[in-house]
């Protein structure tokens, strides 16, 4: 019997191999075994019985057997990739043997995680508790000697590394390696100890851990921006010094106030914006007296807002937009000092409540897509600090209060879309940032267009259409917006002819839209050069028919012609 060239190649470096690095007795004695049968077959002119002919035969069976074995373990050695802890090596562990108080490494390793997690679950290599646990006993260089460290805070962050796929973040600079976890990135630690993991838009993606209970020092936690989903682990009950929870945009579900969370007394800041949370806002929101920043919006939480959230009054935003929230706004709201306060797209009704307008401290204040009847207090006056107000999409009547005309700080004003009745009041004259002003889609308003927005240097975007009542004429002045973008004034009761405008005007302007109107006359040419030496897109206008209103060459000028309802374009 002859062995193959390669495997007869391979045997004497394996077995050499095998003689350099004996492993343990067994591997001595099957070393030694085949020494002997290579030295007894080293006398060729020894006289050979039948049963030394046999034996021989035997003996070289054997060895290819041996050859074999060897070949395709070097086979699979030349094969693997890279040591991994995702993918345990098919060879020896790199750490050497240790003893820490007469235990070995893994039975040390053993006797402290097993008061953390059952046993079963860390001799499951398949769970990411399983894998953290096979890591640290074999691979981990920083436990060469795990003695005296500090086993659970590190099994805590190998688990979240592993229930989060974490050879996939986007980064992962210093995890998995022989360095102390306070070194990896994202992790920051005061004294050794861990108090803040910041891993935002990081790619995570699985559930987040039970074991992370054992960082009781942690005083930040952001998971912002990943693909993180389940529920909040019952074990952040024991995050007693966690000051900031950010778990906004990933998949979330359960409860978004899990009782856990009262525990959570240092609790500063809670973002759960955009998740799939749910259920109602608990009255034991009030335990939380030291919330500041309250995000809960685009979750399906439903239920009416309690009373009890009066007692923070420590908050500044209160973030409860895009949820399925009923009820009234409850009065003591009032009684916290807003920067804030976010309630637009719920399902929210009644009328406003009247103290709610004394928080003069309010810069944003949005109550937009709700079922809100009634008046708009005019104590409106009284929040000088507004940058932002949106009360558009509700069922609000009676007049827009003048007291608006305080607001000269806004930058976005938002009233389309209610049933105001009566005049527009023309209160722009003394505002100095607004961008964005917004009346459409009130039908029983009347008067004229309040020509003193176009007054404001920085107003961008005019929404006046669909206000049949809404008349007056195009101000001549609506050229020295020297930003204006948008410009709606379609299916009103705005009439006269579109004035002329001086060059290098208006060179801002992409949507001029005046169809549906009483506007006749011709379309300036000077407007029309803003077609091709300007940035304007859209200009519709009442063009189109036998008898158009306006005349303006379609389409080198108006790119769409209307002719009451019907439109050429």
């Amino acid at each position: 019997m002859v062995l193959s060239k390669k495997k007869a190649i391979l045997l004497p470096l394996a077995l050499f191999g095998a003689l350099a690095h004996a492993v343990t007795p067994e591997d001595e004695e099957s070393n030694a075994k085949l020494v002997r049968k290579r030295t007894s077959n080293e006398n060729p002119k020894a006289a050979r019985t039948t049963g030394d002919i046999w034996d021989e035969v035997a003996a070289k069976a054997e060895l290819e057997k041996e050859a074999d074995e060897m070949y395709r373990d070097l086979q699979r050695m030349s094969m693997s990739p890279a040591r991994s802890p995702t993918m345990p090596p098919v060879f020896q562990p790199t750490l050497s043997p240790v003893s820490c108080g007469g235990q070995s490494r893994e039975q040390y390793l053993m006797a402290i995680l097993s008061q953390l997690v059952d046993v079963n679950v860390l001799e499951n290599r398949l769970t990411p508790q399983g894998k953290a646990f096979e890591y640290m006993a074999l691979f981990d260089e920083y436990l060469a000697d795990p003695c005296g460290k500090n086993i659970p805070q590190r099994f805590s962050l190998l688990t979240l590394y592993y229930s989060t796929k974490g050879e996939n973040w986007t980064n992962n600079a210093r995890w998995l390696t022989g360095q102390q976890e306070c070194n990896w990135d994202g992790i920051d630690c005061v004294n050794n100890l861990v108090t803040n993991i910041n891993l935002e838009i990081n790619n995570l993606d699985g559930t987040i851990p039970e074991e992370l209970e054992v960082l009781t020092q942690l005083t930040e936690l952001n998971f912002f921006a990943n693909s993180l989903i389940g529920s909040i682990p019952d074990s952040i009950q024991a995050l007693t010094n966690l000051e900031s929870l950010d778990l906004q945009e990933n998949e979330l579900s359960g409860e978004a106030f899990p009782p856990q969370m009262w525990f959570l007394t240092n609790l500063k800041s809670y973002k759960v914006t955009g998740n799939s949370l749910s259920d109602p806002i608990p009255t034991q929101i009030g335990l939380l007296r030291g919330l500041e920043e309250l995000w809960i919006s685009d979750n399906g939480i439903d239920g009416s807002i309690p009373t009890e959230i009066g007692n923070l009054r420590s908050l500044t935003t209160l973030a409860l937009h895009e949820n399925e929230i009923k009820g009234t706004i409850p009065t003591e709201l009032a009684l916290i000092p807003f920067k804030e306060l976010f309630l637009h797209s719920n399902f929210l009704s009644n009328e406003l409540p009247e103290s709610l307008f004394n928080v003069a401290s309010l810069t944003e204040f949005r109550l937009d897509g709700n079922f809100f009847t009634g008046d708009l207090p005019t104590n409106v006056g009284i929040l000088t600090n507004l940058i932002d107000f949106r009360v558009d999409n509700n069922n609000l009547d009676g007049t827009i209060p003048p007291q608006l005309r305080e607001l000269t700080n806004l930058q976005y004003l938002k009233l389309g879309d209610n049933f105001w009745t009566g005049r527009v009041p023309n209160i722009f004259g003394d505002y100095e940032a607004l961008e964005y002003f917004d009346l459409s889609g009130n039908e029983a308003l009347s008067g004229d267009i309040p020509a003193s927005v176009f007054s404001v240097p920085t107003i961008r975007f005019v929404y006046m259409h669909e206000c049949p009542g809404l008349g007056g004429t195009i101000p001549s002045s609506f050229q020295n917006a020297g930003e204006l973008r948008d410009l709606y004034l379609y299916s009103t009761d705005v009439g006269g002819t579109i004035p002329t405008i001086s060059s290098n005007k208006l060179l801002e302007l992409n949507e001029f839209l005046i169809q549906d109107t009483r506007i006749t006359g011709s379309m300036p040419e000077s407007v029309c050069a803003l077609r091709t030496d300007g940035v304007l897109d859209d200009l519709w206008s009442d063009c189109g028919g036998s008898s158009p209103e306006i005349q303006c060459d379609f389409p080198d000028c108006c790119n769409r012609c209307f002719e009451g309802t019907v439109a050429t374009s």
